[in-house]
């Protein structure tokens, strides 16, 4: 048959082979049918499940530890700072920077457009380059940014120093991104109403004067009557 069976080095080229892999496909059970399809395409013998499943794992966590590389690396001591700085309280309030970053005033009013901006500088001030999300793929940036948006502060603040700063780092450049859509719709919905209320004072305007020469008219037509 020409199948030869599997071994030491087959473990590592696979788990090398699905690494890359496993930053796109989520769903373990996706991630092990193209495994056991490559290990076909090699002419290996399927070895035991448990192998596979540990192939899974090996990939899964190398290809974590290059997004969290990624996300942190350049960091430096300052960057790491101002992202830790992010799970520390807003002076005497109860929230943290992060909870203040996550939930921003979304009812359109020229107060909130500012209060957007303020989040929005915040962020920036970090010193994040959105282009820093772009050098993963999207399905491995949105995984660890929507991690970011669900764990707790106190539970980010438990987590090891790398992981730590690579979701911290992912949540930065997203809320970067959802702050300055933020505002671009809240000016939209602000132009927009104002537009409509221009709009509005218009045509009561118009009808106003509408109203006003066809007062004159009745007046000038009763006059005309009698005149004649």
């Amino acid at each position: 048959m020409g199948y030869r069976a599997f071994g030491r080095t087959d473990f590592h080229a696979l788990a090398t082979f699905a690494m890359p892999v496993a930053q796109t496909i989520i769903q373990p059970l996706q991630l092990a049918g193209i495994v056991i399809d490559e290990m076909r395409h090699r002419r290996l013998l399927l070895p035991p499940v448990t192998v596979i499943e540990a192939i899974i794992r090996r990939a899964r966590r190398q290809a974590d530890e290059l997004v969290h590389d990624v996300l942190t690396q350049g960091l430096g001591d300052g960057g790491r700072t101002r992202l830790d700085a992010l799970l520390a309280r807003r002076g005497d309030r109860g929230a943290t920077w992060l909870s203040w970053l996550r939930n921003p005033p979304l009812s359109p009013a020229p107060r909130n457009v500012m209060r957007l901006l303020e989040r929005l500088d915040h962020v920036r001030a970090i010193g994040l380059a959105p282009a820093r999300a772009a050098t993963i793929p999207a399905a491995a940036f949105d995984r660890i940014a929507d991690e970011a948006v669900r764990i707790t502060s106190q539970h980010l603040a438990e987590l090891p120093d790398r992981r730590r700063h690579a979701v911290l780092a992912a949540a930065a450049l997203r809320l970067r991104e959802n702050l300055a859509d933020a505002v671009l719709t809240m000016m939209d919905k602000l132009l927009g109403s104002m537009m409509r209320r221009a709009e509005n004072r218009t045509r009561d305007k118009a009808l106003g004067t509408i109203r006003a020469l066809q007062a004159q008219l009745g007046s000038s037509q009763n006059l005309f009557t009698r005149v004649r």
